[in-house]
């Protein structure tokens, strides 16, 4: 699975065995992360925003896309440090995640996890409301 991270006019091509870290010693464990579907490239690549956090101490980690014939569970990872002197900032990235089959009729799940990230992500614009994980 490869992910395409745009973050303002940065662009890089991550790989799912990432090891993102913050600032300081960058030896926090990943958290999972909220994100959203935004939108597709192609049937198999979908277009994801991920609420990161403090944009001088967070960075993505990774993800995990568990596929089966009827969903599609995706977990967004950010490293979180908490010792740092950060920002107080909510940065959000915009990347492209590679799905092993087309989407078709699945579902997909796994956007609003709980944790220390997600009180501060907006959901995008169209969407029903929290649950949902595609923006219209």
């Amino acid at each position: 699975m490869l992910v395409k991270v745009r973050r303002q006019a940065v662009t890089a091509l991550l790989v799912l065995a990432l090891t993102g870290a913050g600032c300081g010693d960058g030896g926090d464990e990943p958290v999972d992360a909220p994100w959203f579907v935004v939108g597709t490239r192609r049937a198999d690549v979908l277009i994801l925003d991920v609420g990161i956090g403090s944009s001088s101490c967070n960075d993505l980690h990774g993800f995990e896309a568990i596929e089966s014939e009827d969903s599609i569970e995706i977990h967004a990872y950010v490293t979180v440090d908490e010792g740092g002197d950060c920002t107080a900032d909510y940065d959000v990235l915009t990347v492209d995640l590679q799905l092993d089959d087309p989407l078709g009729q699945r579902r997909i799940v796994g956007c609003r996890p709980e944790g220390p990230l997600t009180a501060g992500f907006a959901r995008p614009t169209g969407a029903a409301d929290d649950a949902q994980c595609i923006g219209t």
